[in-house]
């Protein structure tokens, strides 16, 4: 069963994945590019191949028509919004996901970034590197009212890191959970505008899709409190980067946190704003966490090789 393997750095951190296409005598090509590959690039190397193990590269249906012997799509991560599902279920193409595996890293991301915010820690290490001194008076995590745009694994986990170190007041926001599963006084179901207007740090965990693109703009960045926080480890696109930079340069919002961006690498007016905690897709580049994703997303090509159903199924014909 040939196999392409698009997603770059697969294997380099450990092999265990490698080794285990090997046991099962799985032919398996990498990216030879070693970086997130373009359409044209994939376009190229996915002919003829049967199985792809998959990153964050556009897969289209202009991309998709070339895989003309593909079968399944086994995507390392959880994100699914780079990849033409109609056109795969209309083509009997399976897609799974690995949605568990990066988790708990990209809830420590961003528990990060607001720790580093609302410390003043980027802006400090800014000052002193030009050899300015500057001491700031930042605020603690007891004090603030802290709200979740999307309580599913990953807002749940930072929840509970967050409540470790003392946060006491959560809001959450998501029209797809039952508020009575939380019991907790420390934590409120609550309205989207209720959120955005009361929250001092407004974290983003919510998949992208039709209905969440471009769901923070401008309207929305100025219902925040004007010293209020935003944290986006989610997926781009979530965010409207430009508003996002305009409402910044008149001083709304003491800081932003963005790991995600609608296109990247990142080369964007973001960059040229202090205020603007910024890095390049870091969420799930823990070691632990890539290792279980490319397992699991490995696993589920064996699982797809014996005939037997896939254990996170998105597509499945």
């Amino acid at each position: 069963m040939k196999t392409l393997i698009s997603t770059s750095s697969f294997g380099e951190l450990d092999s265990k994945s490698l080794k285990l296409l090997d046991e099962y005598k799985i032919k398996y090509s990498l990216n030879p590019y070693k970086r997130k590959l373009s359409q044209d690039e994939i376009m190229s190397l996915l002919p003829g191949n049967e199985v792809l193990i998959a990153g964050t590269e556009e897969l289209s249906r202009e991309v998709l028509e070339k895989g003309t012997k593909l079968k399944l799509i086994s995507r390392v991560g959880v994100g699914i919004d780079n990849i033409d599902l109609e056109y795969a279920a209309k083509k009997g193409i399976k897609v799974a996901n690995t949605p568990s595996a990066p988790s708990s890293a990209v809830a420590d991301l961003s528990l990060s970034f607001i720790l580093s915010l609302i410390r003043h820690i980027p802006l400090s290490n800014i000052e002193l590197h030009k050899g300015n001194w500057q001491r700031k008076v930042g605020r603690s995590l007891k004090e603030l009212k802290i709200g979740i745009i999307g309580a599913g694994r990953i807002g749940l986990k930072l929840i509970k890191l967050l409540k470790s170190l003392g946060a006491e007041d959560f809001l959450i926001y998501d029209p797809y959970v039952d508020k009575e599963n939380f019991k907790d006084p420390a934590i409120k179901m609550t309205e989207f505008d209720y959120l955005l207007n009361t929250s001092d740090v407004v974290s983003l965990h919510l998949p992208l899709t039709k209905n969440t693109h471009n769901l923070i703009s401008k309207d929305e960045l100025l219902k925040m409190k004007k010293d209020a926080f935003l944290i986006n480890t989610s997926r781009g696109g979530i965010v409207n980067e430009k508003d996002l930079y305009n409402v910044l340069l008149t001083g709304h919002l003491a800081g932003v946190g963005i790991d995600v961006f609608e296109e990247e690498p990142y080369r964007g007016e973001l960059t040229k704003i202090n205020r603007a905690l910024l890095t390049a897709h870091l969420g799930p580049m823990s070691k632990h966490s890539r290792l279980k994703m490319e397992l699991e997303a490995t696993e589920e090509v064996i699982r797809f090789l014996k005939g037997e159903s896939l254990k996170n199924p998105i597509v499945e014909e």
